[in-house]
């Protein structure tokens, strides 16, 4: 959807957030969405670090950024494809806005790309269904679990080594 006709779309269905993965090109000057939106979260493909630039020219028009792995040129969608990047990519990353991880995550790798990235959010799709399409209850549980055995461990203040 091209910008314009995506906030028409939010006010005729009273969205109040919406993620944007189609290209928007950066703006030279703060935006007030005139969509009615209560916030703006801005997708961004990541294979390398030169990706993770394109982060700053979004300050001031979105509220959150969503990190996920850049698709295969030959893919036919931008995401749901159970790829992850190299998470330390993001590791003293500091967009200056929040920020969202986002690709091949699942119950089994959450909590190390938690540990990396200390992301404040993760969105998860195809990393907790059982097959393509379909929600799986268990790996959702598995998946919410992680992330707060992840978020426990970071909250945990790590032991300070005493030398004598």
């Amino acid at each position: 959807l091209r910008v314009g006709r995506s906030q028409t779309l939010v006010q005729s269905l009273s969205i109040t957030a919406q993620a944007i993965r189609a290209p928007l090109p950066p703006l030279p000057a703060p935006v007030t969405w005139s969509s009615g939106l209560a916030w703006m979260m801005k997708a961004l493909p990541v294979e390398t670090v030169t990706d993770l630039q394109a982060a700053a020219a979004y300050r001031g028009v979105a509220d959150w950024l969503l990190f996920d792995a850049r698709a295969p040129k030959d893919a036919t969608r931008p995401g749901g494809l159970g790829r992850p990047f190299d998470w330390t990519l993001l590791k003293a990353l500091d967009p200056g806005l929040p920020f969202m991880l986002s690709g091949g995550l699942e119950p089994g790798n959450v909590g190390q790309a938690l540990s990396i990235t200390r992301a404040p959010a993760v969105d998860v799709s195809s990393g907790v269904e059982s097959v393509p399409g379909v929600k799986d209850p268990s790996r959702i549980r598995a998946f919410v679990h992680a992330v707060r055995e992840a978020d426990a461990a970071q909250a945990t203040p790590k032991a300070a080594s005493v030398r004598l």
